[in-house]
């Protein structure tokens, strides 16, 4: 389904400021009348080299670690966020099940993160675009996402980067999009002014953009549920 343009931008502060800002943190509650479906296991996945300075698997309640983005259309709208199953899942909204709105979910932290690597696995299950973002801060942050492969229409995977209330294309492909109902992993290696993403170990592309040279690192969904995530770690 084709999804509006925004009309409100995401509101982006420093990391160590997020939650006095008034973005939730922690845990919020599975959608009412919303069962999320079973959901097979996320293959365990090695994590790329270096230290590990991020790891969860969502086994419990969704911790303090994380915090939501959203950009709502309507007051007082947020996306909703919860853990099943040792699954972080992306639930709607608190208006509705499903909304035209972005739902992003952050770390609380990693402001002063610089070079590393993001990985996390994805399932999809009724959702239109998904992603992870990085170098998350202050001034804006990237995106890298997909598309369903069902989705009619171009820009199948792209990396975008958000600034000044806009999103800047800086490389996209046509064709390629996810595969549903099953786990797949998405990956941004960041080095300096150079970001080189992967989909189950298959590079797809190396961008370079100088725009942001440190921050820290997210989820992204259309806020529709039917997306869910595991074994996100980040290493440097």
């Amino acid at each position: 389904m084709r999804k509006s343009s925004w009309t409100l931008l995401i509101l982006l502060v420093g990391m160590a400021g997020l939650s006095s800002c008034g973005l939730v943190a922690g845990q919020q509650a599975a959608p009412q009348a919303q069962t999320a479906p079973t959901i097979p296991p996320a293959p365990e996945m090695a994590s790329p080299p270096g230290e590990i300075v991020l790891q969860d698997g969502f086994a419990g309640k969704l911790s303090e670690m994380w915090a939501v983005l959203d950009a709502a259309q309507r007051p007082g709208e947020e996306a909703r966020w919860y853990t099943q199953d040792g699954i972080l899942a992306q639930g709607g909204t608190t208006r509705d099940r499903d909304s035209v709105e972005s739902a992003y979910l952050v770390v609380n932290s990693g402001a002063d993160w610089t070079d590393y690597t993001l990985q996390a696995s994805i399932y999809v299950d009724g959702n239109d675009e998904v992603g992870l973002t990085f170098r998350v801060n202050d001034q804006g942050f990237y995106r890298f996402r997909m598309r369903s492969a069902e989705f009619d229409g171009p820009f199948q995977v792209g990396l975008d980067r958000y600034q000044d209330e806009v999103y800047t294309v800086l490389w996209h492909a046509p064709g390629g999009g996810f595969p549903s109902r099953t786990w797949f992993t998405l990956q941004v290696q960041v080095q300096g002014d150079t970001f080189t993403v992967a989909v189950d170990g298959q590079t797809l592309a190396t961008v370079q953009d100088p725009a942001f040279s440190e921050g820290g690192v997210g989820f992204y969904a259309w806020a529709e549920g039917g997306a869910y995530f595991d074994n996100v770690v980040v290493t440097r």
